[in-house]
């Protein structure tokens, strides 16, 4: 590891460790031995593992339990629970290293993820963060690649990454947080959290507020990581995830009340988030029939009434 690095490492915590591995579980205990496998197989060996069992009422109290005893680098925490956003912060109040690195229970991380991109850090200013290209899998191990390389080969292409941000997240830019390697400095002074009381998108309400700042931003680009797809997971309810979306634009429409460029931004974004989800879930809907139905409907119905039936419903 290069001396830069090992530097800021110290400074952060002397005799700590580079990186802190935060895991949220609740109720993913099936997952959570892979995802903190991969955690162990990293090439880079000086991290600690902060596991937050979020109240889970399955298998994950004996996993995270199992594997602090077994590797010291590991803590296993439990608090009610609280949700995503809470188990993350609380891991984020845990963290003693310089460096941090969210994973998801379900998600993996490839072996050599920490040590290329803590390579890729070296020499970077304060408020750094890297990111890397990554994969969709499901299946056993997620080990079946879905295709989907128009999200998972992210870059950002504009002077300001905040408008960027703003505008093309989701339908174009989409990153997953294990994607991330954040150096911790980003989220002191002031504190930045993930919002505890948005249902989904409070990543990326976290990473609006970061890039709200004088950012550094390295961007590797290797599959490091893996985003597992599984079937019922929150990011399938459409309904639900335009809900949350539509809380951050508005949030940060409020935040910025004599920024009117970004105010706009955000209102541009909500208007097509709007329409995307709406097509979306009318999708879902009109799928689901009969095949001489969903015929009849594509091929007779009148393009304008199609339209009229996406406009209302999504009011």
């Amino acid at each position: 590891m290069s001396l830069e690095v090992r530097e800021h490492a110290a400074a952060a915590d002397p005799g700590g460790p580079l990186v802190t591995v935060v895991i949220p579980c609740f109720n993913q205990g099936a997952y959570l031995v892979e995802a903190l496998e991969s955690v162990r197989r990293q090439t880079a060996r000086d991290w600690e593992c902060v596991v937050v069992d979020d109240g889970s009422t399955d298998t994950t109290a004996q996993v995270g339990q199992e594997f602090a005893r077994r590797d010291a680098r590991i803590r296993y925490v439990h608090q009610r629970n609280g949700g995503l956003a809470s188990a993350r912060n609380r891991g984020l109040e845990l963290a003693r290293a310089a460096y941090v690195q969210f994973l998801d229970a379900d998600d993996l991380l490839h072996a050599s993820k920490l040590e290329l991109q803590l390579a890729a850090l070296s020499g970077a200013p304060g408020n750094a963060l890297c990111f890397c290209d990554y994969r969709f899998g499901c299946g056993e191990g997620a080990a079946t690649t879905l295709e989907r390389r128009d999200l998972s080969r992210p870059t950002f292409k504009r002077h300001s990454p905040l408008e960027e941000l703003i505008d093309r997240w989701e339908s174009e830019l989409s990153i997953p947080v294990h994607a991330f390697l954040f150096d911790r400095k980003l989220f002191e002074a002031p504190a930045v959290r993930f919002d505890e009381a948005i249902p989904n998108h409070e990543d990326w309400d976290c990473w609006l507020q970061l890039f709200q700042r004088e950012v550094y931003i390295v961007h590797v680009a290797q599959e490091l990581v893996t985003y597992r797809i599984r079937p019922g997971s929150m990011s399938s309810n459409e309904w639900m995830m335009w809900k949350g979306i539509e809380r951050v634009c508005r949030k940060h429409i409020a935040l910025h009340p004599h920024e009117p460029l970004i105010a706009d931004a955000l209102r541009r974004k909500m208007r097509r988030m709007r329409r995307l989800y709406r097509n979306r879930m009318l999708d879902g809907l009109v799928g689901r029939l009969p095949p001489g139905l969903y015929d009849a409907y594509r091929r007779w119905m009148p393009a304008h009434v199609q339209r009229f039936i996406r406009r209302r419903h999504l009011a």
